[in-house]
């Protein structure tokens, strides 16, 4: 008996080898997982996923074999070989004649779905989990574009890319809370948005009937939630456009606009958060209490503690329908903590015993207010107080992997460890112990990390063999702060070296951060970009910088996999090494294996040429990148950083016309809407001081003037800014007194005695360590620096627009 396509009789045979339990995948499973009760489409020809037995073709029979074979590497967890099996199968359906395509087609089809149904089921745990379902993507995607399988074949049922929607919205959510955003390449979130187009255009898509509801509201927000966790928020936009234009797609509603202001808090965009309240209220949106939860939380990621302040105010003093909860009150205190807001944390923690509202959440956050605070008492007060379950917490349980308020325990260690309070810090760590508190990951890496800025590598070492007999082992973040407090160590002593002229200083940390390298790599752990570029970093502090080390190093993770060829971050530290030996053709050459160089590693080519006393260089390269106004969200933009490398160029100077450049700088960025830090503030008053007050012009003093009325928005500790302003009023005394006499209530200079600032601070040198690292117009002449760019530039074809040297 033979068997045509879509035949009833192939259905009926299909159905009773279900029944009887022969060749039944487990595709039902992963539907009744996600709710999907009936996966098998009606009205179709033929089953989607069980496929009629042809005996007599020995393509067919061949075909049914490899389907098997495919299945079985799937179950295996094999998939890589699994979809080799299924890419035999495509290659088949090429050369058989129109008759037996058709019934080809059916098993090919029958394969791509069992695989797909095993590929897209959970759980998504781990990297395995990734890779299936990037095979399973590949699977849906050889269907898609095949040219030879015959109609409807060519085309997937709406379940299969509903599975693969929901689980890429898992994986990418996941890998973004694990912070393994290298490893998200973007192709996931760009696929999860074409596959959510499929959905709701039916492109590709069997028996899509128009008009039908294809998404629930869940399925909406979990692709939101996944592109927002992983910082795609143009994609994000997108998904909301495509969820307003379609007519059976469910309206937008408070959880969508909270879904968004956590994206848009989370890097700071006070604007879109601005615009994206304005938005839900034209849409009359009412916001419930998770949207107003998730207002206060972009505020406070954004930095802007007052406006979530006067949110919370009107909440709280409004008897509406909305009453604040726990989270509404930790959100504050997590505000609060950023400021080291200690007396508003108390405050609202008095609110939240009256209301019977505190969690093991509210305990940690409080102990983490007092830490930044600085007042560590009442840290260790708080802890001594609500360390056990307290009145309030229901939430801690013995069955919890890690004590609720460890992460209490570990700021506070931290904190004493910040302070150089090494006795202190072992002591908490002790403390920890005693108590039952057992310290996790965090906890060791602090501890690690203080030992080695105290120098005692060898004690951290064995704190490191501890961690592990405690059953934590040591991942690449414990390495990394311990290579990162060897650095800082590193390059402390490299700046006492060129300071005081103390050459015989013996601790380099060099070769004590290749031994933790070393070390980490026995013990399995494979270093990271971050753990590569910190060993770079290290390299840079040394007395005598190991160019060819660091080559030769970086060249045989890229060989061996373990990191990218050219990533931006590992060769933007390899700048710096070459930098550090004054060799700016070597940097130069670095810097433009980057096919990309976003701000920081443009801002250490400029470091770098400018430290080196080759200005010209680095206004060439500020006017190639940043020299066109640009509002893209894609373009390169300077900060700060940028100009404090190039001003403090203008000041080492010490000439008029160095000032006047500087002047004119800082016009700039100001003109850019970049607003001066601290550091910033401080190099320019140390040049102001260091000048005295008989080399200083009018312009010289308005200038400053406007410096310290910009620097009052900065985040001084208490006294801070009046010191500095009391200096300077010091050294204008008698100098162009018309000026000081107007200005005087203007920029409130009401300090009424001098300390030794200049000491304390490191007045003396104008190059006074600003951040290069950790930080994230109008067009600048190269002329301004010099003329020693031009031969330069045109070895290197800068001068040329097809050089290469431009952001694509």
């Amino acid at each position: 008996m033979s068997f045509r396509c879509g035949s009833i009789l192939s259905s009926i045979l299909s159905s009773i080898l279900v029944l009887l339990g022969i060749s039944m995948d487990p595709v039902s499973a992963f539907y009744l997982n996600y709710g999907e009760g009936d996966f098998i489409q009606k009205n179709q020809k033929t089953s989607l996923f069980v496929t009629s037995y042809h005996g007599h073709s020995p393509v067919l029979t061949d075909a049914q074999e490899r389907r098997k074979e495919a299945i079985i590497f799937a179950r295996k967890n094999e998939y890589s070989k699994g979809l080799e099996k299924i890419r035999e199968l495509f290659s088949m359906v090429e050369v058989v004649n129109e008759t037996t395509r058709c019934e080809l087609a059916s098993i090919i089809e029958d394969s791509v779905g069992s695989f797909c149904s095993l590929a897209f089921s959970k759980p998504f745990q781990d990297e395995k989990s990734r890779l299936r379902v990037d095979l399973g993507l590949e699977a849906l995607e050889l269907q898609l574009q095949s040219g030879s399988l015959p109609s409807p074949y060519n085309q997937v049922s709406r379940n299969l890319f509903l599975g693969a929607l929901r689980a890429l919205s898992t994986i990418i959510s996941n890998d973004a809370d694990r912070a393994s955003y290298h490893k998200l390449d973007f192709v996931s979130t760009e696929t999860i948005f074409r596959i959510l187009q499929r959905l709701l255009s039916g492109v590709g898509i069997r028996n899509y009937t128009s008009g039908s509801k294809v998404l629930s509201e869940r399925d909406f927000n979990a692709v939101l939630n996944a592109l927002t966790n992983a910082g795609r928020m143009d994609i994000a936009h997108k998904v909301v456009s495509l969820q307003e234009k379609t007519p059976t797609a469910p309206k937008l509603s408070p959880v969508t606009y909270s879904i968004l202001l956590k994206g848009y808090g989370r890097i700071g965009d006070t604007e879109n958060v601005e615009a994206l309240l304005a938005r839900a209220r034209h849409n009359n949106i009412v916001p419930d209490i998770i949207m107003l939860n998730s207002i206060l939380d972009a505020y406070i990621n954004c930095d802007q503690f007052d406006e979530a302040e006067i949110v919370f105010q009107r909440t709280t003093e409004q008897s509406g329908r909305l009453s604040p909860n726990l989270r509404t009150y930790n959100t504050m205190l997590k505000g609060c903590a950023q400021r080291g807001a200690l007396q508003k944390a108390i405050k609202i923690t008095k609110l939240m015993e009256e209301r019977k509202l505190w969690d093991f959440v509210t305990t940690n956050t409080l102990v983490s207010v007092a830490v930044n605070a600085g007042d560590f008492e009442f840290a260790e007060n708080i802890l001594r107080k609500y360390t056990s379950v307290n009145k309030y917490d229901n939430g801690y349980s013995t069955n919890r992997r890690q004590h609720p308020n460890v992460e209490a325990y570990t700021a506070l260690l931290n904190g004493y460890a910040k302070s150089g309070k090494l006795t202190k810090t072992v002591g908490t760590f002790k403390h920890m112990i005693n108590i039952g508190v057992s310290p996790n990951e965090f906890t060791y890496t602090c501890l690690i990390s203080a030992f080695v800025k105290k120098r005692k590598i060898k004690q951290a070492t064995k704190m490191l063999d501890f961690m592990e007999e405690s059953g934590i082992r040591p991942t690449s973040v414990t390495y990394n702060a311990f290579l990162t407090a060897l650095q800082q160590v590193g390059q402390h002593n490299k700046v006492v070296r060129s300071t005081t002229l103390q050459r015989n200083i013996p601790y380099e940390c060099d070769d004590e951060a290749l031994a933790v390298v070393r070390m980490m790599m026995k013990k399995g752990v494979f270093p990271t970009v971050k753990t590569i570029s910190i060993l770079m970093q290290c390299f840079a502090s040394c007395s005598q910088p190991r160019v060819q080390e660091a080559e030769v190093i970086i060249d045989s993770f890229e060989r061996d996999g373990i990191i990218p060829r050219h990533n931006a971050e590992v060769n933007t530290s390899l700048m710096k090494v070459y930098g550090t030996s004054n060799d700016v053709k070597g940097a130069l050459e670095v810097f433009r294996r980057i096919e990309k160089p976003d701000v920081v590693a443009v801002n250490t080519f400029l470091d770098v040429a400018c430290r080196n006393n080759m200005p010209g260089i680095a206004f060439e390269t500020f006017n190639h990148f940043f020299a066109e106004l640009s509002s893209s969200k894609s373009a390169l933009h300077p900060n700060v950083i940028t100009f404090s490398i190039l001003i403090s160029s203008q000041l080492r100077l010490n000439s008029k016309v160095g000032l006047q450049k500087a002047r004119r700088l800082y016009t700039g960025m100001r003109s850019r809407g970049i607003k001066p830090d601290i550091p910033l503030v401080d190099m320019v008053l140390s040049a102001t001081v260091r000048g005295g007050r008989s080399s200083l012009k009018r312009q010289d003093i308005k200038f400053t003037l406007d410096l310290l009325k910009d620097a009052e928005i900065l985040p001084w500790l208490p006294g801070e800014l009046e010191h500095r302003k009391q200096t300077v009023r010091n050294i204008l005394t008698g100098k162009m007194s018309d000026i000081w006499s107007n200005s005087e209530d203007k920029y409130g200079f009401n300090a009424d005695k001098e300390d030794d600032l200049l000491e304390k601070k490191g007045w003396n040198k104008v190059d006074s360590g600003f951040r290069l690292w950790g930080q994230e117009g109008d067009s600048i002449s190269a002329s301004e620096g010099g003329v020693e760019s031009d031969s330069f530039l045109a070895s290197k074809g800068w001068n040329s627009l097809d050089s290469g040297f431009r952001i694509i």
